[in-house]
């Protein structure tokens, strides 16, 4: 029986309510109104309209519904209420609510409210303060969040936010996150070191430093780049057999140009026994996927007969 059956008995169409995917959030939610509810064979489903936008969700062990005290009479207003709500435990020093708040500010801002420029405002003002506040992950996404947020905010809306030391904010929140644990904030900042791009000096072993963090909590496009540094001796030794270990974790991932780099490896003999069956195969596979590099390589392979 879904978890959820007593709950949806008691409530119908037009009702206001907060709707928590705890994947997401451990206490906090989205503002929903329903629009209908479907009594299926095997589950159960409720249509709903969030903030400008139509879902459906069949209920599960993960989601929850949960009632809201508001007058309001519309999304709009019972939206505003919530975030408000969210907004006073922010103010009481909950981390979650402030990066919950700063998120529905942001949301807020994106949808054209008439209060495009307070909304943003006051999502760099609460992202700003769970910034600061430690070192877990929530910190870590707010820090993160505003990276994002000086990298590519160009609307003149919200420009006197952000335009002051665009680049170095940018670098600072960048580093924060990655120095708290995110990442993609980690592979985000040794790819503009390995590159020389957004500010960052270029630097391969600090390249090679941010994309060991990232492979360590096993992000796929590290796992491959980190590969790449240790198949071309590029701020580290070079070692092929570390080379092929790390496209292997990232293939696992189905990243194709660890697919392809892979293949590589195995048509030479470089790090792992040669193995040219093996070495066609995966360089077909990510060829077969469009990615250039594989195309091209598997041209070559053809005209060679190989």
């Amino acid at each position: 029986m879904p978890r959820n059956r007593h709950i949806l008995q008691n409530i119908q169409a037009g009702n206001f309510l907060i709707l928590i995917d705890k994947t997401k959030h451990k206490t906090l939610g989205e503002p929903i109104q329903i629009q209908k509810i479907e009594q299926l064979e095997h589950a159960q489903q409720i249509h709903y309209v969030g903030l400008y936008q139509m879902r459906t969700v069949e209920f599960c062990s993960h989601i929850d519904l949960l009632p809201f005290a508001s007058t309001a009479s519309d999304l709009k207003t019972f939206y505003d209420d919530y975030r408000q709500y969210i907004r006073s435990l922010a103010d009481a020093n909950d981390v979650s609510a402030m990066l919950h708040f700063a998120e529905l500010s942001y949301t807020w801002a994106f949808h054209g409210t008439g209060k495009t420029d307070t909304a943003m405002g006051e999502a760099k003002q609460y992202y700003e303060l769970a910034s600061e506040q430690g070192y877990t992950a929530e910190h870590a996404q707010a820090s993160y969040a505003l990276a994002q947020m000086y990298l590519r905010i160009l609307n003149p809306d919200y420009d006197a936010y952000f335009k002051l030391n665009r680049e170095g904010n940018f670098q600072y929140y960048l580093l924060r996150s990655a120095e708290q644990g995110h990442c993609i904030g980690q592979y985000q900042l040794a790819y503009y070191i390995e590159y020389g791009e957004k500010g960052f000096q270029q630097d391969d072993e600090k390249a090679v430093y941010w994309y060991q963090q990232a492979a360590n909590q096993d992000y796929p496009q590290a796992l491959n780049n980190l590969g790449d540094k240790y198949e071309r001796g590029k701020g580290v030794k070079r070692d092929y057999a570390q080379a092929v270990a790390y496209y292997q974790r990232s293939a696992a991932y189905d990243i194709v140009e660890a697919i392809y780099n892979l293949g590589r490896l195995y048509l030479r003999g470089l790090g792992v026994e040669k193995d040219e069956v093996k070495g066609r195969s995966l360089i077909m596979q990510a060829a077969s996927r469009y990615y250039k590099p594989a195309q091209r390589k598997l041209v070559k392979l053809i005209e060679r007969n190989e």
